[in-house]
């Protein structure tokens, strides 16, 4: 529930009229999350987290290789499908 309520505050957060130069350094400091709640661990907080991840490539200018990782992951996590 409070790892729920963290990662939605932090989504209104970036929601927010923030700076365009901001977002790639929220990547770095995102990955852990990111790994986390695309795993079977923390798959409880997949929709926020795919939230944040949708705010963040949305608001950047270009798309972090570090990104890129988690792409065949989400297709698989949403098709059942590698």
């Amino acid at each position: 529930m409070t790892a729920a309520s963290c990662l939605t505050t932090l989504k209104s957060i970036l929601n927010g009229e923030l700076d365009s130069k901001i977002y790639p350094e929220i990547i770095i400091t995102m990955l852990p999350v990111f790994n986390y709640v695309f795993s079977t661990d923390g798959c409880d907080y997949m929709e926020e987290g795919a939230d944040i991840l949708n705010i963040i490539l949305y608001h950047s200018k270009t798309v972090d290789p570090n990104l890129w990782f988690y792409y065949p992951a989400l297709c698989y996590l949403l098709l059942s499908t590698p």
